[in-house]
Formats: structure tokens, C-alpha cells, sequence
């Protein structure tokens, strides 16, 4: 039979390996996760920015044509805006004033490998019409 070492105070040093790994494994998911919820920011920050981009498409051709810039539709910009992000799987709003839109864009973002709850991420973006030559 094979003996185990035995430190001063005649406890196993398996022991405190087992400790030692159990607290890499779980900083390991604190890591993992980390990266997991930095993910979903990127991704709620892109849909806002896109959202966004389609919202801006929504022009008024007809005074836009007529020399005077950029002009959006407002109410069709909303619906266009609020359409991508459902679409997307999120969830915000849109607000659109003359020159500019903004999206804010709210996704769920749930832990997969520690389970200590989900939380909703928020990203918002915004894009300025252009109203000049």
C-alpha cells in the first residue's frame, strides 16, 4: 500500500489540492462568463446600431427630393426601428426627432455555466441624418 504525505499538522495534501482545483474551476466559469455577458453587450450594441441603420431609411422621398436634405418619416422610422429589433430578438425603443435617431435595444443574456440568475443587457446607438451636400 502506498503511503500518503502527510504535512506538519498531519493532514493530506490531496486535500488542499482539491481545494486548490475546485477554486481554479470556478474562476475558470467566473472567466467564461465574463466573456459570455461582454459577448451579449457587443451583440445588444450591434442590433442598436442596425436598428438604427434601418430606421434612418425611412425617408420622405418626396420633400427629400425637392432639395431640402434628409428628411425621415417619423412614424414609419419607429416601425421600422421597433420591427428589426423584434426581429432580432430584442426588445426597446426608438426615438426619432429631425436629425437624429436613437435606438436603445435590451436583450436577456442567462449564465451557462454558473447558474446565479440572467440579467437584461442594454445597449443604445444613434445616427444622425444628413442634411446637407
Amino acid at each position: 500500500m502506498k503511503q500518503v504525505k502527510r504535512d506538519q499538522r498531519g493532514a493530506s495534501i490531496s486535500v488542499l489540492a482539491v481545494f486548490f482545483a475546485l477554486a481554479v474551476v470556478l474562476l475558470m466559469g467566473l472567466v467564461v462568463e465574463g466573456g459570455a455577458l461582454l459577448n451579449a453587450r457587443q451583440k445588444a450594441a450591434g442590433i442598436a446600431r442596425e436598428a438604427a441603420r434601418t430606421a434612418g431609411q425611412e425617408l420622405d422621398a418626396a420633400r427629400s427630393a425637392t432639395g431640402g436634405g434628409a428628411v425621415v418619416q417619423q412614424a414609419a422610422a419607429t416601425r421600422a426601428g421597433l420591427r428589426f429589433l423584434r426581429a432580432a430578438g430584442a426588445s426597446g425603443t426608438v426615438t426619432v426627432s429631425t436629425a437624429v435617431i436613437t435606438v436603445t435595444a435590451t436583450i436577456r443574456w442567462n449564465p451557462t455555466l454558473i447558474r446565479f440568475g440572467g440579467r437584461d443587457v442594454t445597449a443604445a446607438a444613434s445616427v444622425r441624418l444628413a442634411t446637407g451636400p
